[in-house]
């Protein structure tokens, strides 16, 4: 009897664990209640957008009609006019005892210059001539007392006479260009110390420069020119000049005064020389750019920018219905800044790009930039 009863125990115990698996497998794959399984199909992407067409950033600038100038430029340095320069030296050998002024220094009448001495060869020479008179003074006194003596002639006394004359004039003549001591160079005008070439101490020959000065508005401008354009250049033609180191200097206007027809060997460059109307602003030795102008017409001008080379001629933008529309055209005169141009389908007034047209072609869309 108990071993029918475990056995009905075993029995039951085995049929739940039977229902226990099958419970468990229905509700990891639960039945479907639309009838077959659909598989997820993705909804197709829509169509790629259409690529934006470029669209360039430009600025633009009328054309005009007005003058232009051709001009090429020159470069130079301020000198000193030949004929107003002083120089200042003496007439005997000196020694340098002190420099009182500097090379560009300004100077007014009656100012000290140089201290000078006369060398010792010079006071020596002085020496000598003063032995001389007094030597020519003992002479002729010695004629006049044999004279009265008869024992010499008139002849004898004129000879004398000739000889203390002589040494007087000679002593005088080098007392009067300051061999007899220590003497100040003084500048006779106002002006510029172009040149010192001398130092202290420095013994000078006889008659060299020891110093040069100028007048303050005594000046010129040296500019050297290439041999091939001095056949563009004539005398009264304007020029336009300005110092090159000068921040935001104003031009001053000149004239061409000289044309030189010699190549300067170390160079290979032709002088021409300018004279301003104005020296106010000009240093002596300064560089100097010159803008000379060689030809000018009235025409139909743009900016140097808004012409771009193109297979041996020359391209211009405008623009029309917000696109870039290429014209082909030639150029005439043109300077640092403006360009003549030659075409028939191109007025005064038109807009044509300076700004951005290198990257533009023919009909490529462009927006132009707003004023600042």
């Amino acid at each position: 009897m108990t071993f029918f009863r475990w056995t009905l125990y075993g029995l039951a115990l085995l049929v739940i664990v039977f229902a226990g698996i099958l419970i468990s497998a229905g509700l990891n794959n639960p039945p479907s209640t639309d009838g077959p399984l659909q598989k997820n199909v993705s909804a197709p992407l829509d169509s790629p957008s259409q690529e934006q067409e470029p669209v360039a950033l430009i600025r633009t600038a009328p054309l005009k009609h007005a003058r232009i100038e051709e001009t090429f430029k020159a470069y130079g340095t301020v000198i000193p006019l030949q004929d107003e320069m002083q120089t200042f030296s003496v007439a005997f050998e000196c020694v340098i005892e002190q420099v009182l002024v500097n090379n560009g220094q300004v100077i007014q009448p009656d100012e000290a210059l140089l201290k000078i001495l006369p060398s010792p060869d010079t006071q020596l020479k002085l020496e000598q001539a003063e032995n001389e008179l007094t030597t020519a003074k003992l002479g002729l006194k010695l004629i006049q007392e044999r004279l009265k003596l008869k024992l010499a002639t008139q002849q004898d006394l004129v000879v004398a006479r000739q000889r203390l004359q002589l040494a007087k004039g000679n002593v005088q003549s080098m007392k009067r260009r300051g061999i007899n001591g220590p003497r100040i160079i003084r500048a006779t005008s106002p002006g510029i110390v172009f040149l010192v070439n001398v130092q202290q101490g420095q013994v000078v020959p006889a008659g060299v420069s020891m110093l040069q000065t100028t007048g303050q508005d005594q000046v010129i401008v040296q500019l050297n020119i290439e041999s091939e354009d001095i056949d563009y250049l004539k005398p009264g033609q304007p020029v336009r000049l300005r110092p090159v180191h000068a921040a935001a200097s104003r031009s001053i206007e000149g004239h061409v005064l000289t044309l030189t027809r010699k190549v300067d060997p170390q160079t290979r460059l032709v002088s021409v020389l300018v004279q301003p109307a104005q020296t106010q602003g000009l240093l002596l030795n300064d560089y100097i750019e010159g803008e000379i102008a060689v030809t000018s017409r009235k025409t139909l001008i743009a900016r140097r920018e808004a012409v771009l080379p193109e297979d041996g001629k020359y391209k211009i933008f405008t623009v029309k219905n917000g696109h870039a529309v290429k014209h082909i055209a030639g150029i005439g005169l043109e300077n640092s800044n403006e360009v003549e141009v030659l075409s028939k389908d191109l007025h005064a007034g038109e807009l044509v790009v300076v700004m951005g047209n290198h990257e533009l072609i023919d009909g490529m869309a462009v927006q132009v930039e707003a004023k600042r």
